[in-house]
């Protein structure tokens, strides 16, 4: 029953995604996912997707197929910019970009998922990976769910505990997920 949902479904993202892919169990959804992507490699259109013998962009790929549900998942690779502002507004070009091609799909944008601080020292993430970047790059994509009307999926509150952050178990870097942590997201 779960699964059907997913039958119609195509989802855009960084490796956090590709996380998601091999691990949640999510089954007859599309990926088009590249560890490393941002937004703005999307509308760069990157070459990242393989197509047989090729590489084509996330766009190209979306023009392949008509889905139901587009569900995105980007922001980590961006933080480094230092610029929420920015990312909306390249985000909010996809959306609307992303609606050209898929008329008939709902929109989701999911919000980034905080990191777990200690985890990240631990595995020397860079320091822009962090939970007020987290923060202010999701009150930049709140709002911009509101002016586009597209849905906003608060995944962390499968994820997080108390403390705002992904408990350590579920973590596998402080940003990636072990399997339960996938599980928990789908």
């Amino acid at each position: 029953q779960e699964m059907s949902w997913f039958e119609d479904a195509v989802f855009v993202g960084d490796s956090r995604t590709a996380g998601l892919r091999l691990y949640s169990g999510i089954k007859g959804a599309d990926f088009l996912d590249y560890t490393g992507l941002s937004i703005y490699g999307v509308m760069k259109e990157k070459k990242v997707i393989r197509d047989g013998e090729e590489k084509i962009s996330v766009l190209q790929a979306l023009e392949k197929r008509q889905y139901g549900k587009v569900y995105i998942s980007l922001g980590v690779n961006e933080l480094g910019y230092f610029d929420p502002e920015g990312y909306a507004e390249t985000y909010g070009q996809f959306i609307d970009k992303v609606r050209e091609l898929q008329p008939d799909a709902d929109i989701y944008a999911q919000e980034l998922i905080p990191v777990n601080t200690q985890q990240c020292t631990e595995h020397k993430q860079a320091d822009y990976v962090n939970n007020e970047g987290v923060a202010n790059y999701n009150a930049a994509l709140t709002k911009l769910c509101t002016d586009k009307e597209i849905y906003f999926v608060k995944v962390s509150e499968a994820i997080v505990d108390e403390t705002g952050e992904p408990p350590a178990e579920l973590t596998a870097d402080g940003v990636h997920f072990q399997k339960q942590g996938y599980v928990q997201w789908r």
